[in-house]
């Protein structure tokens, strides 16, 4: 009797972390397109998203321009809802900007 006790906790305790486990990789999957993605309902992204970027060194305007575009792009290939990045340089903030 104690056997089948401690083997029902045991294949209890298996069945918990197999499942804590496969939540995760089934995420990681997930989101790399190989397994579709599992959600409780549909969510529309909407499609103009605002943009804001504030540039504290005007040596990185073309950086930040093309970083702005480049997060844009990546935005609407993954449906995102918003991305935000800073960009610092010496220990000094030269570029922040968001979107969504």
């Amino acid at each position: 009797m104690v056997i089948k006790h401690k083997f029902k906790w045991l294949a209890l305790l298996f069945i918990a972390v197999f499942v804590y486990l496969g939540k995760h990789i089934y995420d990681f999957y997930s989101h790399r397109g190989a397994v579709p993605v599992l959600t409780r309902q549909w969510l529309n992204v909407p499609t103009d998203a605002s943009v804001s970027q504030s540039l504290y060194d005007p040596r990185y305007k073309d950086a930040a321009d093309q970083t702005l575009k480049a997060m844009q792009s990546r935005r609407a290939l993954t449906g995102a809802a918003s991305y935000s990045v800073a960009v610092g340089v010496n220990d000094r903030l030269v570029w922040a900007g968001a979107i969504g």
